[in-house]
């Protein structure tokens, strides 16, 4: 708010409008909204028009009027923010009221009881209310391994002959495509690329990989992101790489979400959304073919310990165009305007936009949370070492020693695995 004191003579000509010029004057200047306090000098006949009116009094008044409009601003949101808080607290003492009320039934009708993190914080806020909570882990227990066991026996199955060592994706009918963005020339993305673009037909036979770059410039236009060198782009094509060229300026779309354009695509029958730092393999390819016979919507991936924060992993996700849109009813573009290349921006809008639209329309393939997430079933195969998806490799194709670690300290959540998983894990102890 803009604040101002106004003083004029109506008897003075080129001042009798001043009290209406001045208002539009000074909103042209500051694009602010204007408060105006219009004075009228000949209402002040005790007064000397020139002197009251000093420079230095009126900054003084400005400056007293300012304090006090200020104050009552500061007065009034303190207590807009008190009546926000009570609102919370007892919305908290309501939520605390319902789940000790439903942690005393005895689980006979099947209903399991879960607490997310954000309610066991906010329900320790407050005093405890009087009452036992009946609840045993045996229950708990019992009620998730009947629930993954219906899971598992709902599921497709993926078998894997015995003269091989791991899962090979037969060829699929119709457009199938492994979506990824590039730009820059930093090696860890580059040479990633690259290799993916080299082994991919070998894992998932008869699909595209589709490279989503920025549209080369001309002129005295400059890109927003760093440029792919060509001789990049030329070894991806010869590889068989598609490059889609995208222009950020027209799409407002940020670089690390290029890559989701392919889900506007009805030409396409089904995607996958890959990190370039990462590697196709034939375990990725087994959660894939697993979610294509399941015939659902979305699919996503959970294979570290790392990923179990999050309902979806902004590289290992995919869907099918057709069904999305009949989800959403709008393009995937427009729904991504207005986030930024920043660090998780692409997670933020997987995990705050789609994944509460897709999650009774999904199917995720879980190897460590599938007993905490909806829609998750146990992973198809077992698992080889310590590989997993969505691992990262840095520009020499090595592999991030923190992370190996910290799945192999996670153990195994013999929920979410194959029986085979579990028989080598009995044969290793």
């Amino acid at each position: 708010m803009y604040f101002q004191i106004v003083t004029y003579d109506p008897n003075v000509p080129r001042f009798a409008n001043m009290h209406e010029d001045v208002v539009f004057l000074n909103y042209e200047l500051t694009q602010l909204p204007i408060l105006v306090l219009k004075i009228n000098v000949e209402q002040l006949p005790a007064l000397s028009r020139f002197e009251h009116f000093s420079n230095v009094k009126m900054a003084s008044f400005n400056r007293i009027i300012t304090f006090l409009l200020m104050t009552i601003i500061w007065i009034t949101l303190w207590m807009f923010s008190y009546v926000i808080e009570i609102q919370q607290r007892m919305e908290i003492l309501e939520r605390k009221l319902d789940v000790q009320g439903k942690s005393q039934l005895s689980l006979e009708n099947g209903d399991s009881l879960q607490l997310t993190d954000d309610t066991k914080q906010d329900a320790n806020k407050i005093p405890k209310l009087d009452g036992p909570v009946v609840i045993s882990n045996d229950q708990i227990n019992q009620k998730r391994e009947k629930t993954i066991k219906s899971l598992k026996d709902n599921i497709p199955v993926i078998h894997i002959p015995e003269n091989q060592t791991t899962f090979k994706m037969p060829p699929l009918e119709g457009e199938n495509v492994i979506s990824m963005s590039l730009w820059g020339s930093d090696g860890r993305y580059v040479n990633g690329a690259l290799k993916n673009a080299e082994i991919f037909q070998h894992f998932f036979p008869g699909w595209k990989l589709r490279i989503y770059t920025e549209t080369r410039t001309t002129g005295s236009w400059s890109p927003k992101y760093s440029r792919v060198p060509n001789e990049v782009l030329d070894q991806l094509k010869s590889y068989g790489a598609e490059i889609h060229f995208v222009d950020p300026r027209e799409t407002h779309i940020p670089a690390m979400m290029w890559r989701f354009l392919v889900g506007d695509d009805m030409s396409v029958d089904h995607f996958i959304v890959r990190d370039t730092d990462g590697r196709l393999s034939a375990r990725d390819a087994a959660a894939v073919y697993q979610w294509i016979l399941s015939g659902k919507a979305f699919n996503c991936i959970r294979d570290h310990p790392s990923h179990s924060n999050y309902a979806v992993s902004g590289g290992l996700w995919g869907g099918v165009p057709s069904a999305l849109r009949d989800i959403f009813r709008r393009p995937l573009k427009e729904m991504m305007y207005g986030f930024t290349n920043a660090y998780i921006q692409d997670m933020n809008f997987l995990n705050e936009i789609v994944w509460p639209r897709v999650k009774p329309k999904a199917f995720c393939s879980d190897s460590v949370s599938c007993d905490k997430w909806p829609s998750s079933h146990p992973f198809p195969v077992p698992r080889h070492g310590l590989e997993y998806l969505g691992e990262v490799y840095d520009a020499q194709g090595l592999r991030r020693h923190g992370d190996t670690q910290l799945l192999f300290r996670a153990g195994v959540n013999d929920l979410c695995v194959p029986k085979e998983d579990l028989k080598q894990e009995g044969e290793n102890n």
